[in-house]
């Protein structure tokens, strides 16, 4: 039986041939059984400094005409004045309105220009992020402590780790759920843990799963569903003839076929090998 080759990855840079280089290596390792996976960083890179550059101001109706806000933004403040670009206005499914800006920065900036402008207006920051969970920190770590240790093992400035939440599991351990800019992910990557005292504390990257909004399940999206409709059926139970919002029935997943929980929820080992990209289940 041939064993499976041994998988070498190689980092090349956006500048070099990258297909020149695959035949030197397979002339190198051509009595080796190994298989190459070449890699260009400098396009990773690329997008990731793309994507840190969109933004996108989240302004909430609140009561008030979509079309009304709309207009009174356009009169109070000048765009081209405080140095802005727009890339495109959406209406969000909730009825809010979403501004997506260029240039890091910007969104904070529209946001002051807003207050100081505008009275009662609700925003938040939306920008391209990475998310992660660290598992089994000791009941006493606070933010503050989280992210000095963070910074001492990967490097990240504490001003750039933004603690998304902390909070107790059924074992007595603190869980957080961190996030960072793309190009500080690959920092975060290279430690499968950190130390915070005596406790070793497993990091995670956290993945969103695509969701069927056919079926339900996730891992696929709704062009490639060849499932049974359940659009129709509620979140929770499943069942037909009411929504999520009354449902007064006992969780039921599809994946699992049994009751007790969601197909989305963490509860589910298959979502959570999915959130975490791994095959087998993730115990936060």
């Amino acid at each position: 039986m041939d064993e499976t080759p041994e998988v070498v990855r190689v980092v090349a840079g956006n500048d070099l041939n990258k297909e020149i280089i695959r035949k030197a290596l397979e002339y190198v390792g051509r009595r080796e059984n190994i298989s190459w996976e070449m890699i260009v960083r400098g396009k990773e890179l690329e997008a990731e400094k793309k994507a840190e550059q969109e933004e996108a101001l989240l302004i909430k109706i609140r009561g008030k005409k979509y079309n009304e806000v709309l207009n009174e933004i356009r009169e109070k403040i000048d765009i081209g004045k405080i140095g802005l670009q727009v890339d495109k206005l959406k209406r969000t499914n909730g009825g809010d309105l979403l501004v997506k800006l260029k240039g890091r920065g910007a969104a904070e900036k529209l946001r002051a220009e807003l207050d100081s402008k505008m009275n009662g207006m609700d925003t938040a920051i939306r920008r391209k992020e990475t998310f992660f969970t660290i598992t089994r920190l000791g009941p006493g770590v606070g933010e503050e402590t989280l992210k000095e240790m963070i910074k001492s093992y990967t490097g990240v400035p504490e001003r750039e780790i933004d603690v998304k939440s902390l909070r107790t599991n059924r074992y007595g351990e603190q869980v957080a759920t961190i996030a960072v800019r793309p190009s500080r992910a690959e920092e975060m990557r290279r430690y499968g843990s950190i130390k915070m005292g005596w406790v070793v504390c497993p990091i995670m990257e956290r993945h969103n799963p695509v969701r069927c909004f056919k079926c339900l399940k996730f891992g696929h999206n709704t062009y490639d569903c060849k499932e049974e409709s359940r659009a129709a059926c509620c979140y929770n139970c499943l069942q037909t003839g009411h929504t999520v919002a009354s449902c007064g029935n006992k969780p039921y997943c599809s994946v699992c076929k049994e009751e007790g929980h969601r197909m989305d929820r963490m509860a589910c080992p298959s979502y959570r090998a999915l959130v975490y990209g791994r095959g087998g289940e993730v115990n936060p």
